[in-house]
C-alpha cells in the first residue's frame, strides 16, 4: 500500500511538472506557491497576498486570475464556494516540499522534493 501511494505521489508530481513545461516554466514559483497556500483551502484573497509576498511587489487582479484559471483548468486544484482547495490528499502530500525545475530550452522537466 505504501508503495502504491509514493508511486500515486510522484505521478502527481509528474503531471505539475508537466503543466508547468508547457510554457509556464517562467511561472513556475507562482504556481507552487498558489498550490501550497492552498493546501488546507485558501481564498482568492489569500492566493493574491501570498503571491505578492513572494514577489515583494504588488500584483495586477488579472494576472492572479489568469494563475488560477490555469490551474483549475487542468484540474490541479478545485473551487468549494469561495474557496479553492487541492482535490484529494494524494495531491496535498505531492506539493509539500515540491518542486519542478523545468529546462526552459528543453521540454523535459525534473521534479524533486526537497
Amino acid at each position: 500500500m505504501r508503495e502504491t501511494r509514493r508511486e500515486a505521489v510522484n505521478l502527481i508530481r509528474r503531471e505539475v511538472c508537466n503543466f508547468i513545461g508547457e510554457g509556464r516554466h517562467l511561472a513556475e514559483g507562482r504556481y507552487v506557491r498558489i498550490l501550497e497556500t492552498c493546501m488546507n483551502g485558501c481564498r482568492w484573497s489569500d492566493i493574491k497576498r501570498s503571491l505578492e509576498a513572494l514577489e515583494g511587489r504588488e500584483l495586477n487582479n488579472s494576472i492572479v486570475d489568469s494563475l488560477i484559471k490555469a490551474l483549475l483548468d487542468y484540474s490541479l486544484f478545485i473551487r468549494e464556494g469561495d474557496r479553492y482547495v487541492l482535490p484529494d490528499r494524494l495531491m496535498r502530500d505531492a506539493v509539500v516540499g515540491f518542486r519542478c525545475f523545468v529546462n526552459a530550452v528543453s521540454s523535459g522537466g525534473k521534479c524533486l522534493k526537497i
